[in-house]
């Protein structure tokens, strides 16, 4: 059986600013993705 690692992201929004939100989010993905996240919630 496959094993699925799944990353639990907790951040901060920046407000109403749509851009710097989803840019921050990219970035928490991409983080968990580098520590070996198979998806991130």
């Amino acid at each position: 059986m496959n094993q699925l690692t799944v990353a639990l992201l907790q951040l901060t929004s920046g407000g109403n600013d749509q851009d710097a939100n989803k840019a921050k989010g990219e970035l928490f993905c991409r983080r968990a993705q580098a520590m070996g996240a198979d998806i991130a919630l």
